[in-house]
């Protein structure tokens, strides 16, 4: 199918959505969905065809992201089902990473490629080559990119210019995602090492470990750092000084990051399925509060119950406190799963490009206004659209703090590395870790 064609006939879902909605048969029973406490909200299909389908979906702040193995997106609005735009992001067969978002941007990374579009309209703003093979999906502050790279380097660029501000450079590639908090930047690399630096000036502030690889993205909240290990472990460790607050230790390995709601981590791994592990400061018999093998991942919470997406197909309505299973719903093929513990909302998708969300009881339903509204720009306070990023001009060079290189805390490695800006790693005056001969000047 034309990729034009295909996207106006997207549009045109989206604008009959709530007739054929009453119309077309519901991709979720509805009578089964009203007994969990959710009713459908919409449900759409993509114009995926010939080969095509949907690989993966992603959600940033209020946009779904659905990506599909031949390196095209839809950005869908994640409240009202719009369809924003459609547009091809790679076509190097690489697996499309999660993007993110920076004002008005959203940033897309290949391993060989950064890619920035604007938000609303999927119209090319820049495109810039790497110089190294980015390994994670990037993390955007108000100011920087971050890409983790498989050469053992953490790097952060000026999304305006194009231009590597600086990298660090530790010990293993760098596959897990970093996160932001704060001023301050959390990553992991494939070593175990967790790190916690200033994000602007990449001062190292503190850095942890765990026993096992850590290849899936960490997860940070208040109550601390969610490491998933391949050492069959969860680790939470403290916002302060990345020490261990406690580990769960499960049945397999983890490539995955837990989705955490309320005062529970769920955690899969292909042995135990879906773990419920409990993230208060408990005795270690009471780490675990249930396992699920036919769990596959956590949806969001309604009630007293956690809704689980299954491996054999199917939404679980599951007894937060004990696992018991209450209820199922047949999902017919959606098997990507979007989490939103924070909205109580199911979103799942299908490889034959379906899409459905659900919300609680109660939630009033998408109307015209709110679709129109969904495909137009918010108003920027001088009304200005967003421009195309200027060539960085060469007399401009981009602020850093000299005072505040990276020390390692409590005589822990060196984190640094070679950068446009400094040529070689110093610790701060009068502490120890500095020196141009130092082995984390450029080389772990």
């Amino acid at each position: 199918m034309n990729r034009r064609f295909a996207a106006i006939i997207a549009g045109l879902m989206l604008v009959a959505g709530p007739a054929l909605a009453q119309d077309g048969p519901d991709y979720l029973d509805s009578a089964k969905l009203y007994d969990a406490g959710l009713v459908k909200s919409w449900q759409m299909r993509l114009g995926v065809s010939g080969g095509q389908y949907v690989a993966d979906v992603f959600r940033v702040d209020d946009v779904l992201y659905a990506a599909t193995n031949d390196g095209w997106v839809y950005a869908i609005h994640a409240y009202t089902g719009a369809v924003r735009w459609l547009r091809q992001v790679t076509t190097g067969g690489y697996r499309i990473l999660a993007p993110a978002h920076i004002g008005e941007r959203v940033i897309f990374v290949t391993p060989a490629a950064v890619q920035q579009l604007d938000r609303f309209t999927g119209r090319a703003l820049q495109e810039f080559s790497l110089e190294f093979p980015a390994g994670s999906a990037p993390v955007c502050d108000d100011h920087q990119v971050y890409i983790g790279g498989l050469n053992q380097r953490l790097y952060a660029f000026s999304p305006e210019y194009a231009f590597e501000n600086w990298k660090a450079g530790v010990f293993a590639p760098i596959t897990s995602r970093p996160q932001i908090m704060g001023d301050r930047l959390f990553m992991a690399s494939e070593d175990g090492r967790v790190f916690a630096l200033t994000a602007l000036t990449r001062q190292l502030r503190r850095m942890g470990r765990v026993f096992g690889s850590v290849t899936a993205d960490l997860v940070v909240r208040e109550e601390g750092v969610y490491v998933a290990s391949r050492d069959q472990a969860l680790y939470l460790l403290d916002l302060a000084y990345l020490e261990q607050r406690w580990r769960a230790r499960l049945s397999a390995p983890l490539f995955e990051p837990p989705v955490v709601i309320g005062d529970t981590a769920y955690q899969h791994n292909r042995v135990d399925g879906v773990a419920a592990v409990n993230t208060a400061v408990v005795d270690v018999h009471q780490r675990v509060r249930w396992t699920l093998p036919r769990g596959r991942q956590a949806l969001t919470a309604v009630g007293a119950d956690v809704l689980l997406l299954s491996s054999d197909g199917a939404v679980l309505v599951v007894r937060e406190s004990t696992g018991s299973i209450r209820a199922e719903i047949a999902a017919d093929g959606l098997n990507i799963a979007i989490p939103a513990p924070a909205e109580n909302a199911v979103f799942l998708a299908g490889a034959d490009g379906r899409l459905v969300c659900a919300r609680p009881i109660g939630t009033p339903a998408v109307t015209a206004e709110q679709l129109r509204a969904a495909l137009t720009r918010p108003a920027l306070p001088d009304a200005a659209e967003v421009a195309e990023i200027p060539e960085r001009p060469a007399s401009i060079t981009p602020p850093v703090n000299l005072a505040e290189m990276l020390v390692p805390p409590r005589g822990g490695p060196p984190l640094g590395g070679k950068s446009k800006i400094s040529r070689s790693w110093k610790g701060a005056a009068g502490q120890p870790g500095g020196g141009e001969s130092d082995r984390g000047a450029d080389q772990p």
